[in-house]
């Protein structure tokens, strides 16, 4: 979907959730596990939901095992957008 406007996230950042969208893997369990969590729209997804839970204090973070790498890197990029770092 493309509205015309700007988005805030990086060119690149938005190509590869629209590529990823185009070819969107469902996770249906067993090896498809993997695949799923490791996706571009999946991994921004899990890391936006945990720095909102961890700047509102209201959890702690929960990242799927199988993209533990990409999602806490993706978390330190936002966090860092917002002027805080995560360790």
């Amino acid at each position: 979907m493309r509205t015309g406007g700007q988005p805030k996230e990086d060119r690149a950042l938005v190509v590869s959730w629209m590529v990823n969208i185009q070819n969107y893997q469902r996770n249906l369990g067993g090896n498809t596990v993997l695949p799923y969590q490791r996706q571009p729209v999946e991994v921004d997804a899990n890391a936006f939901a945990n720095f909102y839970v961890l700047v509102k204090g209201i959890g702690g973070a929960r990242v799927p095992a199988e993209s533990d790498d990409l999602v806490t890197q993706r978390l330190k990029e936002i966090a860092a957008q917002y002027g805080m770092v995560i360790k």
